[in-house]
């Protein structure tokens, strides 16, 4: 393990750990978010287990709606979804992780 500059990790893939299946290794995740006002129309995207929420104030009320679900890879759609595409949903302590095999180039 360790960390790459930009671009390199490609090039260290087999230094990368492995589980006893074959699958490669997740000992991290990543999550983004991205909300784009644009006149009176809002754009949302997000990717990993994060939640985009909106508040607005009405008549001095402060109301909050839940926008986007998170991609937890357990929930039945997404973990479908991995699978069909050649992965598979470990859980790892509390966690659950995507693995996958890669293919070498």
């Amino acid at each position: 393990s360790g960390h790459y500059g930009r671009g390199e990790m490609w090039n260290n893939i087999e230094k990368w750990s492995k589980h006893r299946s074959g699958l490669y290794n997740s000992t991290a995740g990543s999550t983004a978010s991205l909300v784009v006002v644009r006149g009176n129309k809002l754009i949302v995207a997000h990717v990993g287990d994060s939640t985009v929420t909106l508040t607005r104030n009405d008549l001095s009320i402060l109301k909050t709606v839940q926008i986007t679900d998170e991609h937890k890879p357990n929930a039945p759609q997404e973990q479908a979804r991995i699978e069909l595409h050649g992965g598979r949903v470990e859980k790892r302590g509390s966690v659950h992780r995507v693995a996958w095999k890669r293919v070498r180039q």
